[in-house]
């Protein structure tokens, strides 16, 4: 994910949101390959998130961010579009 980041040509606050977002997945620590995402383990992500940010407004850049990637993975048959009918995440408000 973080090569196929670095080769879409981000801005540097993409690229910031990104990297936060691969930091936070590795210490959840049960998603290392799309095989692993499983509605378990994006569910169990989900709630490491909302346990780690208290501000709405980067939870939902964080939800957009990983959606982009689980999204990805579904048009590469890596992963079951099953899994991504309730990631749907409110916008945050300050």
């Amino acid at each position: 994910m973080r090569k196929e980041l670095r080769e879409s040509n981000p801005t540097s606050s993409v690229l910031e949101h990104h990297n936060i977002l691969f930091n936070a997945i590795e210490n959840y620590g049960k998603i290392r390959l799309f095989s692993d995402l499983t509605y378990k383990n994006i569910d169990g992500f989900d709630k490491h998130l909302r346990k780690t940010i208290n501000s709405q407004p980067v939870l939902y850049m964080r939800h957009n961010a990983f959606k982009r990637y689980i999204t990805k993975a579904v048009k590469l048959g890596l992963c079951n579009p099953i899994y991504t009918t309730n990631l749907n995440t409110a916008r945050g408000k300050t």
